[in-house]
């Protein structure tokens, strides 16, 4: 079973799925209008003793930039940028403590295991940035409630800039100038947060 972590619109109007497929370790899939496989790829590593739970630790979410795929993945902190042929372009890599290892999100208490993040949750968001090449990256620190937005440049795998913002937000609007996101809370608040200034409500 898939659990798909985003969905976008190819330049041909196919479509194109995050969702890693544990049997064929694939966690990006090109489909038509109707339904039909197309294409897979996007390799993921699975190890042996976090396989059982890998849909939920592993893979990412994408984005389509003019005629690249961009997967941004959960785990390590990666972001992959594809030709819309599968073929792997670049690969950029991040700080390796700016997520949490897979192995160490499964909790075990006797007989009983959950998924808990430590620290980080990586790839919570990821959004097309204002400019050319750019990409906002989102990662959650589950233990300060604080959510960090980096904007990536794909082509220089270069960090241009870094926000964290005092919430844990699911972000789903960016601009050079403001970030747009829904607080996750019992009750949740659309938060507008400025570079200059206090976040709006």
């Amino acid at each position: 079973m898939w659990a798909v972590n985003s969905l976008r619109e190819l330049p041909d109007g196919r479509l194109l799925i995050s969702a890693l497929d544990v049997a064929t370790r694939k966690t990006l899939h090109v489909m038509s209008r109707a339904g039909t496989p197309v294409l897979s790829f996007g390799d993921v590593a699975i190890p042996p003793d976090v396989a059982q739970y890998a849909t939920s630790l592993l893979g990412g979410r994408a984005l389509v930039l003019d005629s690249s795929i961009v997967l941004s993945h959960k785990s390590p902190f990666r972001i992959d940028v594809y030709d819309l042929r599968g073929q792997l372009l670049r690969r950029c890599e991040g700080r390796a403590h700016a997520t949490t290892e897979p192995r160490a999100a499964i909790s075990r208490d006797g007989a009983s295991v959950s998924l808990q993040w430590k620290k980080f949750v990586h790839s919570t968001g990821f959004l097309r940035g204002p400019t050319a090449g750019e990409v906002w990256n989102v990662i959650t620190d589950q233990t300060s409630g604080r959510t960090t937005v980096q904007a990536v440049d794909i082509h220089r795998c270069a960090m241009l800039r870094e926000r964290s913002l005092p919430v844990p937000l699911f972000l789903n609007n960016a601009s050079a100038d403001e970030v747009v996101g829904v607080l996750e809370s019992d009750f949740p608040e659309v938060i507008v947060h400025r570079s200059a200034g206090r976040a709006r409500r």
